[in-house]
């Protein structure tokens, strides 16, 4: 929903020859392992996180591959794992709150609560957005680069 991201990929590669170059590989994103493999007719791409201290969002991604005769189209899907998803959606949820009861007390003529309020809403959301950024968006983005870079070379 909020962090799911979708994008469509054409190639002339056949479906096999994507398969062959992708699936079964593991690559790096920032000392991070993600593995590659099919899962009902999809390609999937799993962060290996077991060992990782640092507190992270990141990403689960899905292949799908569609040949229409000499070309390959491929819907890539990005989605949040369940495990860190709580987090996000928590702070975001609270951000709300904050938004709808500075807009109460603004009706009810009380504006410097509802200006501190409002502050206090946008600073968190745009501390946690610049942090998803870093973090979960670029992880995203690394992996879409290295999936056309094995596309393209295929």
């Amino acid at each position: 929903m909020l962090f799911a991201r979708s994008y469509r990929l054409s190639t002339n590669n056949s479906v096999d020859a994507i398969k062959s170059a992708l699936l079964g590989k593991m690559f790096k994103v920032h000392n991070l392992d993600f593995e590659v493999y099919e899962s009902d007719q999809c390609i999937k791409i799993i962060p290996h996180a077991e060992n990782e201290k640092d507190l992270k969002t990141l990403p689960i991604t899905h292949v799908d591959l569609e040949g229409r005769g000499d070309t390959t189209n491929l819907k890539v899907s990005y989605k949040i794992r369940k495990i860190d998803q709580g987090g996000p959606y928590l702070l975001v949820v609270f951000c709300f709150f904050l938004l709808v009861g500075a807009v109460a007390f603004y009706m009810n003529n009380e504006h410097t609560l509802s200006y501190v309020m409002l502050t206090l809403a946008v600073v968190i959301f745009g501390t946690f957005w610049a942090k998803m950024q870093s973090g979960y968006f670029d992880y995203a983005a690394k992996i879409r680069k290295h999936l056309k870079e094995k596309i393209s070379a295929s």
